[in-house]
């Protein structure tokens, strides 16, 4: 019915001023967002260590250029009393995309600093960090999956490296910032039955999906991880913090986008299971012990910050293996940890208090949270064009396929707005791209595909060559150690996308049904979700599909 009905002059007239008054919002929302001023000035102190990397030479990871190394901070490391040494604990740092394995060094100085001023008698922290290259692993699924596979052999290493492979005493710890948190969840979802105890403490990592999430690859991997994750049972008895930079963080500025809920759920119903207590998610900014944002590297050595989560880690593990029963172990460790941060659960998931040029903070974080969500939206615009009717379907559509979080009844009102918003402001570069000619429709698709597949080629491009140069002159051994650039699905979209380019006004012939531009418009809509803009690929599939169907049904009524 929407499709088919037409909108008047006037009301055509009102949705395109509505739609330049949500574009023009949401440009200047981005022009304070990346001005100084947005998220206050920097207040972190410096950390400050002595550094001692050990290369572990023996163990062999996923990837050639990928290592693994031992941290220990040199004025702590001498004066260690074994007297107090009680049980070991490793602790394996994972680093996020373009991170590094010396980002270590803050969170295990202040580690054995805790522990030293600690007045009574606890584990022994052990870190050890993930060398992955500096790989832009975030935008790659190929990358991210053998990330996920060096984590697994960095965690059986150092098991045998500390604890000889006997389980009842392997006890670990993995942080992992950004990205490093998807590779550290792919990675224990498969082997936490191998240790008595696992927590992970995520930091600046956007749990709740992928703000980059470009390639179908990447979607289904990430959503592949939550469901292994919960029904390998990791979700009972492996302790889950989660925390947020805050405003100063524009990778990952929001509550939501960090949120575990779909990690500790019985599935999509929305229901929580009785393991609630293993897992918490907050912002840096709203921890009592922390009480500053973090920019998104700045998580990693934010004195503040580093000190409060390696206090959490020292109380986590104050004596020897109890025999408490594993869902009660998680939950212990992960209440030490959210004790030391100044964790306060309000109720409350987005914080709602603070306000800017008389706007609500969570404005600024919804206009971050949807940055991609544009370039499904206009893909929508290229099959149908936009009405108020449309807008509001959209927006339910949209905010049905969001994830989890954005579908609690706290934030469901608000995904609605967002999603219609992004709709209404994309219908303003839609209408210049698609001008009066039709044919540009397929140009319009063929252009969100490319810019939705060029990041996983950059990220490929760099991890290739980091192999090339690691491995000259042995080009050939470089080349077949480089992951595959794409997925058979994201190469068909980039076979569509290059078959798109080759239209002319001459050749272009439009899907003539409006149940073919329905099916294409339902399936942007749904991609335009936080976390799902990958999946465009498949309304410009179908849009492929429906014009050769219809091109050869032309030819076919010419020769008859």
């Amino acid at each position: 019915f929407a499709l088919r009905t037409a909108m008047t002059p006037r009301s055509r007239a009102a949705f395109n001023t509505v739609s330049c008054i949500a574009f023009i919002a949401i440009a200047c929302a981005w022009m304070f967002i990346l001005t100084p001023f947005y998220g206050g000035s920097q207040a972190c102190d410096m950390s400050w260590m002595y550094p001692k990397f050990t290369l572990e030479p023996e163990v062999e990871l996923a990837s050639s250029t990928h290592a693994l190394y031992r941290y220990e901070d040199r004025m702590y490391a001498s004066h260690t009393d074994s007297s107090r040494v009680s049980c070991v604990v490793v602790v394996l740092f994972v680093p996020g995309t373009g991170g590094g394995y010396k980002q270590v060094r803050s969170v295990g100085s202040a580690s054995a600093r805790a522990r030293g001023e600690s007045s009574t008698s606890s584990c022994d922290l052990r870190y050890y960090a993930v060398h992955f290259a500096e790989e832009l692993s975030i935008y790659n699924a190929a990358i991210m999956r053998r990330q996920g596979k060096s984590v697994r052999r960095a965690l059986r290493a150092v098991k045998g490296l500390e604890f000889g492979h006997e389980l009842a005493n392997a006890r670990v710890v993995v942080v992992g910032h950004s990205a490093g948190a998807y590779a550290a969840l792919d990675a224990i979802a498969d082997i936490h039955d191998e240790f008595a105890d696992v927590t992970v403490l995520a930091l600046a990592a956007p749990l709740a999906w992928n703000p980059v999430a470009l390639t179908r690859d990447v979607c289904g991997h990430l959503r592949d991880i939550e469901r292994r994750w919960r029904a390998s049972g990791a979700a009972d008895i492996v302790g889950l913090a989660s925390v947020a930079g805050g405003a100063r963080d524009r990778q990952v500025s929001s509550l939501a986008m960090a949120s575990v809920d779909a990690l500790v759920a019985k599935g999509n119903d929305g229901d929580r299971n009785d393991a609630r207590g293993t897992a918490f998610a907050a912002r840096a900014d709203a921890l009592t012990a922390v009480g500053v944002s973090t920019d998104h590297r700045c998580a990693m050595w934010c004195k503040q910050l580093m000190d409060a989560a390696a206090r959490g880690l020292v109380d986590a593990f104050p004596s020897a293996m109890s025999a408490a029963p594993a869902t009660s172990a998680a939950r212990a460790r992960v209440r030490a940890i959210a004790d030391a941060l100044g964790y306060v659960d309000s109720g409350d998931e987005a914080p709602r208090r603070t306000w800017v040029f008389g706007l609500n903070a969570r404005a600024f974080e919804v206009v971050q949270e949807r940055a991609a969500s544009g370039l499904a939206a206009i893909v929508a615009h290229a099959f149908v064009e936009p009405t108020f009717g449309l807008g509001c379907l959209f927006a339910f559509i949209c905010t049905a396929s969001s994830p989890l979080i954005l579908r609690d009844e706290s934030h469901r009102v608000e995904s609605v707005i967002a999603s219609f918003v992004v709709y209404a402001a994309s219908a303003v570069p839609a209408r210049r791209a698609l001008g009066s000619a039709r044919h540009r429709e397929r140009l319009v698709l063929a252009a969100c595909g490319a810019l939705a597949q060029i990041p996983s080629i950059i990220a490929w491009v760099q991890c290739a060559f980091a192999h090339v140069m690691s491995a000259f002159p042995n080009v050939m051994d470089a080349a077949r150690a480089s992951p595959t650039p794409m997925s058979p699905t994201d190469a068909f979209a980039c076979a569509v996308v290059s078959l798109s380019m080759r239209v002319t006004p001459a050749s272009y012939v439009a899907p003539p049904r409006a149940i073919d531009r329905t099916l294409g418009w339902i399936l942007a809509a749904i991609a335009a979700a936080p976390g799902r803009v990958g999946d465009i690929v498949v309304p410009i599939a179908v849009a492929h599909a429906f014009a050769a169907a219809a091109a050869a049904s032309r030819r076919r009524a010419k020769r008859e």
